[in-house]
């Protein structure tokens, strides 16, 4: 077997809630239970970003596997915003989060949306 063959990449699609609130902003996903907040929209998504990572790669060192971190999914209260379309686009990012040992990827395609 190739060295590409034994290489695996596993895609991660979410929706990515932007909210300013209280002089800061959050960044809060509707797939899994997880936000990061920052002092500007653009520190907020960059927060989201390494913390997700940070998460799936202690998720993999702890447990071997990052399940734990999908298990939740966001409360109803966001769910409710998006199913009332009370969010406009904001901008599609892929960034690559986490990488094991043995070549296996984790990429992030993030749909940013901020709260209208």
């Amino acid at each position: 077997m190739n060295n590409d063959a034994q290489k695996q990449e596993f895609r991660l699609e979410l929706t990515v809630l932007l909210e300013h609130k209280h002089d800061a902003w959050f960044a809060r996903s509707f797939e899994i239970d997880y936000f990061a907040e920052g002092a500007t929209l653009e520190e907020a998504e960059a927060n989201f970003i390494s913390g997700l990572g940070y998460t799936i790669a202690r998720n993999f060192q702890i447990h071997g596997n990052a399940d734990r971190v999908f298990q939740r999914q966001a409360p109803g209260d966001l769910w409710l915003k998006r199913f009332e379309s009370r969010t406009n686009p904001a901008g599609r990012r892929e960034v690559p989060v986490y990488q094991t040992k043995q070549g296996k990827s984790v990429v992030a395609s993030l749909d940013f949306r901020t709260a209208a």
